[in-house]
């Protein structure tokens, strides 16, 4: 489609799955006040997507909502959202996810987005570079949070990470290294290594 920008009226309170996948020229989105859920794959592959703003309403934001928005540079998550699906950001090369302090539900720091109490952690933008260390306090990571992460180039697990869901590291790669509790990684997920090449160092 030609779409380069796109005015989302309140009066739609659901966006539907894949509503705008592959509009490849699109760059601004303005969602007015009323819309409520953002479903699952609604902007995927928008892939000149820069701008786009959250209303006060919005509550979810399903899986792959914006998968492959690849200039999509930053997104700020609103107080009323309280639910987002696995991740939704997936080969974003974004800088940073950020979330408003009044959210009760979900926070963000250095860019990557955790649950409030940050014992999970949810989705890290792809775009991230260097070496990673997980916060202490994380227990859990979500399914495909690292998803394409490639620039990292080492990634620690802290023992404080109880479980690890299925695909967490897919498509990092074999230049990349993640250093993990053996005998810990033993009650995570049985595919928590899915799609991942990247080299796992057990301690």
């Amino acid at each position: 489609m030609s779409l380069t920008s796109v005015i989302i009226p309140g009066s739609i309170t659901v966006l539907g799955n894949q509503a705008f996948e592959e509009c490849k020229n699109l760059t601004d989105i303005t969602i007015m006040d009323g819309v409520k859920t953002i479903g699952p794959g609604s902007f995927s592959m928008c892939k000149n997507l820069k701008n786009i703003n959250f209303p006060d309403s919005l509550i979810e934001i399903g899986s792959n909502a914006f998968q492959w928005c690849m200039k999509l540079a930053s997104i700020t998550i609103l107080k009323n959202v309280i639910k987002i699906t696995e991740n939704p950001f997936i080969r974003c090369k974004m800088i940073n996810i950020n979330v408003s302090e009044d959210n009760p539900n979900y926070s963000s720091r250095d860019g990557v987005l955790y649950n409030k109490d940050k014992t999970r952690i949810i989705t890290v933008p792809s775009g991230i570079k260097g070496n990673f260390e997980l916060l202490s306090s994380v227990r859990n990571i979500e399914k495909s949070a690292f998803s394409w992460c490639t620039g990292l180039r080492s990634l620690m697990i802290p023992d404080s990470v109880t479980y690890v869901e299925w695909a967490a590291f897919e498509y990092m790669g074999n230049k990349q290294t993640i250093c993990v509790n053996k005998k810990q990684s033993e009650k995570w997920h049985k595919f928590w290594k899915g799609g991942c090449g990247a080299n796992i160092v057990y301690r």
